[in-house]
């Protein structure tokens, strides 16, 4: 079973370790692009993006995903 999967928040980054877990074979992981935090701006990983490297899967952060040439020749 081969998956693209898609997801950003907490909630998404349990789901795709359990698909790991389970033996689904991941394509590529899509979540948001990395986002600034607080008063210096640091640089904050999606938790769902954070799994992906962790697993070395492929990793997508397109900032409008209707609009992201990378995804469309995964999808062909």
């Amino acid at each position: 079973n081969s998956v693209i999967f898609l997801g950003t928040p907490q909630f998404g980054a349990t789901v795709l370790e359990g698909l790991i877990k389970a033996g689904y074979h991941i394509l590529a992981v899509v979540t948001q692009p990395d986002k600034k935090v607080g008063r210096k701006q640091k640089v904050v990983y999606s938790p769902v993006k954070e799994v992906a490297l962790a697993n070395d899967l492929p990793l997508y952060q397109p900032v409008r995903l209707s609009k992201s040439a990378e995804l469309d020749e995964l999808l062909q």
